[in-house]
């Protein structure tokens, strides 16, 4: 059957690469890719790999199946929304093999799609906002901590991290928390009693991106920078995405690990207007 008018739903190739062939009304309003436009549009930065590797599977074999994921839209606004690929009848005639249609489902009555925008609600939380143009691989090169220098000395004086979300964790796994900066509590919820020693497992949500936290974990193991998006909750549940940067810092005039830091962004997820319908 044709898409109803009122669906959010967008019919695709069944072939690679998905191109799509035709949308709702609802669904071009909201997502704006034109016709021909490939299954690849939809995606971004902050897509999970392996969640979009799934649903080209399901719609190249004819599956049905459900996902969340981060989309985006034609002007690249990023709306997160529960996906459904179902595979469609080949018409008479078309080149393709068939056609498959991604079904955009309500989890809970009503769909409910939501943007990330940053939203800074302290000048910590602005300039942090502002920090992350930062072309961080260069930034963070010069982060060493001096001899009887705490951690909390870092972020008060390193002027990469200063007055910004900070979080310093062991350098070695399981990278248990040390120190967190005033600017990360108010970010979080938490205190700095509650989060030194625990690990950022203290942050994460069943559906935080297992691939992201495997980039995460590997660049901590290797000591490398790296500068990825999680999906992160505070400590009142709330979630929200974390533009994350890490680096390792080295003790001053040595090669000796002293921690690894974390800068964070916190982008709230915002209703988009008139989304639930």
């Amino acid at each position: 059957s044709e898409p109803a008018e009122a669906m959010l739903e967008v019919v695709l190739s069944a072939s690679s690469p998905h191109a799509l062939i035709e949308a709702t009304p609802a669904w071009t309003e909201t997502w704006g890719h034109a016709a021909g436009s490939p299954l690849a549009a939809l995606c971004g930065e902050g897509t999970c790999a392996h969640t979009r590797g799934l649903i080209e599977e399901a719609l190249r074999t004819g599956q049905t199946a459900a996902f969340r994921m981060l989309t985006y839209s034609a002007n690249g606004s990023p709306i997160l929304a529960a996906v459904e690929a179902r595979p469609l009848a080949a018409r008479a005639g078309a080149k393709d093999c068939g056609r498959a249609s991604l079904l955009f489902v309500p989890e809970s009555g009503h769909l409910a799609p939501v943007t990330v925008s940053i939203a800074p609600t302290s000048t910590a939380s602005a300039a942090a906002a502002m920090a992350a143009s930062l072309p961080w691989p260069e930034a963070c090169k010069g982060l060493s901590l001096p001899d009887g220098r705490s951690f909390e000395w870092l972020f008060q004086n390193d002027p990469s991290l200063c007055g910004l979300p900070c979080i310093a964790t062991e350098p070695r796994s399981p990278w248990r928390i040390v120190a967190v900066s005033p600017a990360w509590c108010d970010a979080t919820g938490f205190t700095a009693a509650e989060a030194v020693g625990e690990t950022c497992q203290l942050l994460q949500r069943p559906e935080t991106c297992r691939i992201a936290l495997a980039a995460l974990r590997k660049a901590c193991e290797e000591r490398t920078p790296l500068v990825l998006r999680l999906l992160n909750q505070d400590r009142q549940g709330v979630a929200f995405c974390n533009f994350l940067r890490v680096a390792p810092v080295q003790r001053a005039g040595t090669s000796e690990p002293a921690c690894l830091v974390g800068l964070m962004t916190r982008e709230e997820l915002v209703a988009v207007p008139g989304a639930e319908g």
